[in-house]
């Protein structure tokens, strides 16, 4: 096998690699720009797992719109059930505030090394166009991932509480006296 064709199919399958990651699944109507995020009627989406004291205990993994958050109890509304879940069995939540503005830099950064890969494949006594564009598009495509995963998200407990975590819900000052649990449904 040539030189050329061992890198080329060493770029592809990186990318078919580099295209298994994706972001969480978070309805469409939930993926909010920042500026739509503060006249929605609705909660962020959030991602928890739960689970009693011991670790042989019954764990949980739930999605779905954060209702309302009080100091004992987190009321999420998942797409079968509105669902209660005592606060000190949570043992890791994420929140989903706003749809990550920054994801253009890892396509850009893809899209710059398509030049050089046409120049590889052009160039038959192999002049090194990949290997001289590589360093850019990975700073490219590194740089973007960190951009994505910057302030879209709250997690907790690693770097948030829920303190934090209220102001995203539906109803930011708990929830509301006589509400009709069994209307409620998800923006899909």
């Amino acid at each position: 096998m040539s030189e050329r064709i061992k890198i080329l199919t060493g770029i592809f399958g990186f990318l078919i690699l580099f295209g298994g990651c994706r972001s969480a699944l978070v309805p469409a109507g939930y993926k909010l720009s920042p500026r739509e995020v503060s006249n929605s009627f609705t909660g962020s989406w959030i991602d928890i797992s739960y689970g009693t004291g011991d670790t042989a205990a019954l764990k949980l993994n739930l999605s779905g719109e954060l209702i309302a958050l009080n100091e004992d109890t987190a009321y999420v509304l998942t797409e079968t059930a509105f669902v209660p879940l005592t606060v000190k069995n949570i043992i890791s939540a994420k929140l989903h505030v706003f749809n990550p503005q920054a994801a253009i830099w890892p396509v850009s950064g893809l899209l710059s090394f398509i030049p050089n890969i046409v120049g590889e494949i052009a160039n038959s006594t192999g002049g090194g166009f990949v290997l001289l564009g590589a360093p850019v598009a990975g700073f490219g495509i590194l740089f973007g991932l960190a951009e994505t995963r910057s302030n879209a998200t709250l997690k907790y407990p690693d770097k948030s509480s829920f303190d934090e975590f209220v102001k995203f819900a539906r109803y930011p000052q708990g929830l509301p006296a006589g509400l009709e649990t069994g209307k409620l449904h998800l923006i899909k």
